[in-house]
């Protein structure tokens, strides 16, 4: 995971390892970890960067029913 700021920065640099069953597994726990280290650091005002269409499509629609 990558954290930059509004000026391309990177304010944090965070490899993990995870055990996953497929590669779009592995993109929704990359999310998930993502989101809650935002969430952590009290970051309410984050972009998400997939290479996953199906995955951004999920979250994006998960957010519009909250």
């Amino acid at each position: 995971m990558v954290a930059r700021d509004n000026h391309n920065n990177i304010l944090y640099l965070a490899p993990k390892k995870v055990q996953a069953s497929s590669a779009l597994e592995a993109k929704i726990l990359a999310v998930e970890f993502g989101s809650q280290f935002c969430l952590a650091q009290g970051w309410n005002d984050a972009i998400l960067f997939l290479d996953a269409q199906l995955v951004a499509t999920a979250v994006a629609l998960r957010c519009a029913l909250q």
